[in-house]
């Protein structure tokens, strides 16, 4: 796996979890900074995958990144 591959997985797993945890706390009504630093860090983590990446994102990538994990996983 690439750094590329792994600030791809992590931008996206942090993103989809600030993304629930903002709307959790708009349906509460409250401010959810939790949710703002994840979506900050996701941000950031995207800027450094985009950064590395030679030929720019692509919507296949991140199904591949996972692939890649999960074949590193098991072997």
């Amino acid at each position: 796996m690439s750094e590329y591959d792994i600030y791809l997985l992590g931008s996206f797993i942090f993103a989809c979890l600030g993304c629930i945890s903002l709307f959790s706390g708009a349906v509460d009504g409250r401010l959810s900074t939790s949710g703002i630093v994840s979506v900050l860090l996701a941000t950031g983590m995207g800027y450094f995958a985009y950064d590395l990446s030679p030929n720019g994102f692509e919507a296949s990538d991140i199904p591949n990144a996972f692939i890649k994990l999960f074949a590193m996983l098991l072997n």
